[in-house]
């Protein structure tokens, strides 16, 4: 998959006439345009949004200004124990532990003007991010040639305000007897368009990932954001995407 996404930022640079950004920065920012514009390039049917530990959040200051996003983030991880060992040995009790902060969480995300924030730090950073460069999850991305590609380019704002207006936030419920209720955050759009869950395998263990199905967010952008133009025959602009230069 990382090889695969590479790929794509590096033929989405050569169509665009820009460059891409050395792969092992830490913010979101894939390829820079020749305007200075910056470029996410989403590729793929799933996507990670992020994956933290809990120092991301006891020091990240914009995490820490959006409502209580942060302190609950921190609570459901503290609901775990030390090691995943432990938490196997009583798997219930600590699944029980979580609920509380992953209702809380929902709850506090569903706010008037909550959402928006978070999406816009997970997503894009802030205000690091430009646009969304989006290769449809259809394509074979290790085996397509560029000619094959097509990238559909939407301005980071509108990504947000389109996501926001049509997200409803809710916990997520057991669909059998081995689970139990509130122990995630969905994204809902009619179905499951992302999710938060705290992970409990033995790599990411103590971590919270946050991540989107690539079919349903492209499905919802281009149902909210108006077609504006093909600058090149490979790449597709919407709404405020159609500054975007080529030469």
């Amino acid at each position: 998959k990382k090889v695969s996404g590479h790929l794509n930022e590096h033929d989405y640079a050569e169509l665009i006439g820009g460059e891409v950004v050395q792969w092992d920065h830490t913010g979101k920012t894939d390829v820079a345009d020749i305007e200075g514009g910056t470029h996410s390039v989403k590729s793929g049917r799933k996507w990670q949004i992020f994956l933290y530990g809990k120092s991301r959040f006891e020091n990240d200051e914009v995490f820490q200004g959006i409502s209580d996003v942060s302190s609950l983030l921190i609570e459901c991880i503290d609901s775990l124990p030390a090691t995943r060992e432990e938490r196997e040995r009583d798997v219930g009790t600590f699944k029980l532990a979580l609920q509380s902060p992953m209702r809380r969480l929902a709850n506090d995300l569903a706010a008037p003007g909550v959402l928006g924030q978070f999406m816009r730090k997970s997503a894009f950073e802030g205000g690091e991010v430009d646009y969304w460069a989006i290769c449809p999850p259809a394509i074979d991305q290790t085996r397509a040639s560029q000619v094959e590609k097509e990238y559909h380019v939407f301005d980071a704002d509108e990504v947000v305000t389109a996501l926001v207006e049509n997200i409803e936030v809710v916990n997520s419920k057991a669909r059998g007897s081995n689970q139990t209720d509130d122990q995630k955050v969905v994204f809902k759009s009619g179905t499951t368009l992302g999710e938060i869950e705290l992970r409990t395998d033995r790599s990411q263990y103590g971590r919270v990932k946050m991540w989107f199905m690539a079919k349903k967010v492209l499905e919802v952008l281009l149902e909210n954001i108006a077609f504006d133009g093909k600058p090149h025959p490979q790449i597709s602009v919407y709404g405020q995407a159609k500054r975007l230069k080529i030469p």
